[in-house]
């Protein structure tokens, strides 16, 4: 177990997003383009928002959710 621990923890946050997230991740796949783009335009106006006030960590996050809609 040890093992797996540490090949998880060496693998991009975004892949690690991606497996702590995977219900909301497949839910969000079975939507509808309309809603998927909808969402992911909100989402990225969000983390242009963060960016711009230099919260650059949530900005990437937000970000990184944004992959999940497109």
């Amino acid at each position: 177990m040890l093992e797996k621990r540490k090949k998880f923890e060496s693998q991009p946050l975004f892949i690690k997003a991606g497996l702590y997230n995977k219900d909301k991740y497949n839910s969000v796949r079975q939507q509808g383009f309309y809603q998927r783009f909808v969402a992911s335009e909100l989402l990225k106006l969000r983390g242009n928002k963060e960016f711009s006030s230099q919260n650059y960590e949530k900005a990437a996050r937000i970000y990184e959710e944004v992959a999940v809609y497109q």
